[in-house]
């Protein structure tokens, strides 16, 4: 499979030489040297019950000739029967482990694929206090130790006995085939389920798919062609799809290609070209909601292992579906072992990933890690609910940001499971809040969007076009600016609950033409209780009023200030005058002409909402800007 390179353990087929030269001369009496070239000769020429027999003759005289054990133990792994592997090595390790230390790591390996950990510990820790570190399976071997620690602690914890019988792993029957299906990712855009599947007949054919759970339907996806293709991604808004292929004129032997949904029509796939990808095998791509980066694969020279992670940042979008890339950076989450299918949380704050380079389940187990600009945090593991001894590749989380879909091994074929996280541990999801640009008077003018998150305080500006799309985190609640040249200041509550599973809002955004009178609410604007005095946040959205009115040099504007019913008409007339002087005061600081602005306070005379509720009160409490007509003297601002 050329989108999963998954490095094994490999144990040659005849280690007879192997065992004996780790270890010690071993004197034998004439007589069992004849017996055991008869048993080699037979095992040799696969009659391995006679070679069987005269094994067996040989421990009746000699038992401790431990070159008998290794070739018995050759003749039960070609008879599948682990039993009596088991025995053979551990005569050799319990015996004489100086004579063939590798003994102890293949009983070892026998024990952790039979879930005896404690067992598999006690052999690696044998056969790394006798050999060398240089010997070439010294340090698997301490990575083995250390998961045997991490899977006797996690079944001996307070978690695994109170939710096993609740968290359980299942496996997707409808997309079961006769056929390998790894590597999911799920469009949030269409609610679809996108993996890639190769035929079991051994044949080179690998493409991408598509799942419905609407209609248990699946079908091919148009980018597929008689190369091979596999690990998508795609952004948030689903008009770029990233995926790799070995197709014509690619750089390595797998290379990361993008097609982008323009004028209604996928574009012809294209090359990241050769400042991202390789001469060497480059795959499993995750793409960053809003387009702006990516992750993936590659054994490239350079790395740190066989397998590792890189970031790559797109630095623009030509035409709007050709991405000019930076050149890759590697992560520091990268082993000496192998790092594999990173996906990207929807809030780009998490990294999860799967790796065989630190302590886990064993074989390849799914990590998180959480993002700090190019440095990421020590990886966590995802625990032994999800993971297990075989391995886990590609995890990707559906709207809700608890269940996710993934692929492993743990049945023998490589295919899909699901699998729900505990609340506690679910992956922050973002909300594609998208639509177009419409105005009253039908023309597009440019617009700059500015999204204010009320809980963390921020702002961030977004230059969009005539459709545009925003990347919302879940679970807050924000304010979307909206400042265009003579069109009054769009303000829109986007408020996401925790809860909401729908992934997408489409809404249109109606600029309206600037008329005489009208008006705009700008909620974001605090100020101290029972004063005059501004809280610190609200100068981000004061500076974002200081643009509008900027844009629009040639207009003027009102100030005016609103509060709720509670306390005296005289008291409230005052503080909302006062309130309205000091927005109107800090505006002229900021370089805005006197002859632009006036403000006015109105007390609780013109509520827009119920005074009986708090909330109702707390919509009352506002600032507005009331548009008077245009200026006509010559002015900067």
């Amino acid at each position: 499979m050329s989108n999963i390179k998954i490095y094994k353990l490999f144990i040659p087929f005849l280690i007879i030489i192997l065992f004996a030269n780790q270890g010690v001369a071993q004197k034998t009496n004439p007589r069992s040297k004849n017996l055991y070239s008869k048993a080699l000769k037979y095992y040799r020429t696969n009659k391995l019950n006679k070679a069987e027999k005269f094994l067996d003759k040989i421990l009746k005289k000699d038992s401790s000739f431990l070159k008998v054990y290794i070739l018995k133990y050759q003749i039960a792994k070609r008879e599948n029967n682990i039993q009596n592997q088991k025995q053979a090595l551990a005569q050799i390790a319990d015996r004489n482990i100086k004579f063939s230390p590798s003994s102890a790591y293949y009983l070892a390996d026998i024990y952790f694929t039979s879930s005896k950990y404690k067992e598999a510990r006690k052999y690696y820790n044998l056969f790394i206090n006798n050999v060398l570190s240089s010997n070439k399976h010294y340090k698997k071997a301490l990575l083995q130790i250390k998961n045997c620690n991490f899977i006797i602690s996690f079944l001996n914890s307070e978690s695994y006995s109170k939710y096993n019988h609740i968290y359980k792993v299942k496996k997707i029957h409808i997309i079961d085939s006769l056929h390998h299906n790894y590597w999911p990712f799920y469009n949030t855009f269409q609610s679809t389920l996108l993996f890639t599947r190769q035929n079991l007949s051994g044949g080179k054919d690998e493409n991408l798919w598509m799942f419905n759970s609407k209609d248990s339907t699946y079908k091919e996806l148009p980018f597929n062609s008689p190369y091979l293709e596999g690990s998508i991604s795609a952004t948030a808004d689903g008009k770029h799809v990233f995926f790799s292929s070995n197709r014509k004129y690619s750089f390595g032997s797998l290379d990361l290609y993008v097609s982008s949904f323009k004028d209604g029509y996928w574009t012809r796939p294209m090359n990241l070209g050769e400042r991202v990808n390789s001469k060497n095998w480059d795959s499993q791509i995750t793409v960053a909601p809003n387009g702006k980066s990516f992750y993936f694969v590659s054994n490239r020279p350079g790395g740190k292992g066989g397998a590792d992670i890189y970031k790559c940042y797109i630095l623009k979008w030509i035409d709007g579906y050709r991405p000019i890339c930076s050149d890759p950076i590697l992560l520091n989450i990268n082993t000496e072992f192998d790092e594999m299918s990173p996906y990207l949380s929807s809030d780009e704050n998490i990294l999860f990933f799967s790796s065989n380079g630190y302590p886990g389940m064993g074989g390849f187990d799914f990590f998180k890690s959480f993002i700090n600009n190019d440095s990421l945090s020590k990886p966590v593991n995802l625990g032994g609910f999800i993971n297990s001894s075989k391995d886990e590749l590609g995890i990707t989380f559906k709207e809700d940001g608890r269940e996710v879909f993934f692929a492993s091994s743990r049945d023998s074929l490589l295919d899909l499971y699901s699998f729900k996280f505990k609340k506690i541990d679910k992956c922050p999801i973002v909300i594609n809040r998208y639509g177009d640009i419409v105005s009253s008077d039908s023309k597009f003018p440019n617009c700059s969007f500015y999204l204010y998150n009320r809980e963390m305080k921020s702002l961030k500006k977004s230059n969009q076009i005539k459709d545009f799309s925003l990347f919302l985190n879940a679970g807050f609640k924000y304010s979307l600016y909206v400042l265009t040249k003579g069109y009054s200041l769009y303000v829109e509550d986007i408020s996401l609950k925790d809860s909401l599973f729908n992934c997408r809002i489409k809404k249109d955004v109606n600029l309206i033409k600037c008329k005489k009178n009208q008006n705009s609410i700008i909620k974001d604007i605090q100020f101290e209780y029972n004063s005059s005095s501004l809280i610190k946040s609200s100068s981000l959205i004061l500076n974002l009023l200081v643009e509008y009115l900027k844009i629009n040099d040639n207009l003027r504007f009102e100030i005016a200030g609103h509060t709720d019913n509670i306390g005296s008409k005289e008291y409230n007339m005052n503080l909302s005058t006062a309130r309205a002087k000091t927005i109107y005061e800090y505006l002229i600081n900021k370089g805005i002409s006197k002859l632009r602005l006036t403000f006015k306070g109105y007390g609780k005379s013109q509520p827009i909402s119920n005074n009986n509720t708090e909330a109702g009160r707390a919509i009352n409490r506002r600032c507005e800007i009331r548009f008077l007509g245009t200026f006509s003297v010559s002015s900067p601002y």
